[in-house]
C-alpha cells in the first residue's frame, strides 16, 4: 500500500514487539533487503502514528541537548524526514 490512501488492514505492535523486529532485522543486515523487497512489493509507505515519531524526536533532542555524540546526520536524517506539524497535533 502507497500513496496517501489509509490501508484498511492496519494492526497493533507493542513498542517492544516493534523493537524486537526492528533489532532482528539490524542485527541481520537485513534493513536493505526489506526496504528493496517492500518496495519490489509495490510498498513504499508505512502508515505510523504520530505521537510515537514525536516522543522519539523528544528524545533524541534532548540527547543532542545533553551533548550526547550522535552521528553527524543526526538532526537532518533523524529528526526532518519526520517531522510533521499538523494544525491539530502540534500539541504534542
Amino acid at each position: 500500500m502507497s500513496g496517501d490512501r489509509k490501508p484498511d488492514n492496519l494492526t497493533k505492535a507493542s513498542i517492544k514487539q516493534f523493537s524486537t523486529f526492528l533489532k532482528f532485522l539490524a542485527s541481520n543486515s537485513l534493513i536493505d533487503k526489506a526496504e528493496e523487497h517492500l518496495q519490489s512489493k509495490g510498498v513504499t509507505d508505512i502508515w505510523i502514528s504520530l505521537e510515537p515519531i514525536k516522543e522519539v524526536q523528544r528524545m533524541i533532542d534532548s540527547e543532542l541537548s545533553r551533548g550526547t555524540k550522535l552521528t553527524q546526520d543526526a538532526r537532518t536524517i533523524i529528526l526532518s524526514p519526520h517531522k510533521v506539524d499538523f494544525p491539530s497535533q502540534q500539541q504534542l
